[in-house]
């Protein structure tokens, strides 16, 4: 039988307590949807926060606005994935309703004063459409938000083409035309 050591302690003392050991400011949500564990995410946010020390949420965005809004004082800066409009989310997501949710919350939170960054990948039979109604929708929060512009390369079940890194520069040039001065591309 194989032995398994016991799991490091990630409680929220033991995440300060690292962070306060490492050579940084910043403790970063990241590469799993941090919201699922939401409890744990504002606890361990606002610890951190308290202790003086910098948060940064990477998300899909797609949290219900009660707990969103009292996430926002306890969190710095933000990316948010923007997967396309509402019929991206309605068909290739499978989540109704989340593309109008995203866009509020990246409201709130630009509004509430955290640093918001948002994430668009490039998918060539997606995005094309559908490039122009982003443009609008996020022209209509600000253009100051920072819009990285990310190649698309299929992986696991999808097949469309990858993206060129010469459309990943257009859409971007295309972007900052519109008057968004932060935009930078991405996985090219």
């Amino acid at each position: 039988m194989e032995q398994y050591s016991k799991a490091p302690d990630t409680s929220p003392e033991a995440l300060l307590h690292q962070l306060q050991k490492s050579e940084t400011s910043i403790l970063s949500y990241t590469y799993a949807e941090p919201t699922i564990s939401y409890e744990y995410l504002l606890d361990t946010s606002k610890l951190v926060r308290k202790a003086g020390y910098y948060t940064v949420l990477v998300s899909n965005g797609f949290l219900n606005p009660a707990p969103w809004h009292e996430l926002l004082p306890w969190i710095n800066a933000m990316n948010i994935d923007i997967k396309g409009n509402e019929e991206i989310y309605d068909q290739e997501c499978a989540a109704p309703g989340a593309y109008k949710r995203v866009l509020e919350n990246v409201r709130r939170a630009y509004q509430s004063g955290v640093h918001v960054e948002i994430t668009t990948l490039l998918i060539p039979r997606i995005h094309d459409k559908i490039i122009n109604q982003l443009v609008n929708d996020i022209e209509g929060i600000s253009r100051d938000i920072v819009w990285h512009i990310s190649a698309y390369f299929p992986q696991y079940r999808s097949s469309a083409p990858p993206t060129s890194a010469q459309r990943v520069r257009e859409v971007a040039a295309m972007i900052r035309n519109r008057g968004f001065r932060y935009v930078y591309t991405g996985n090219i």
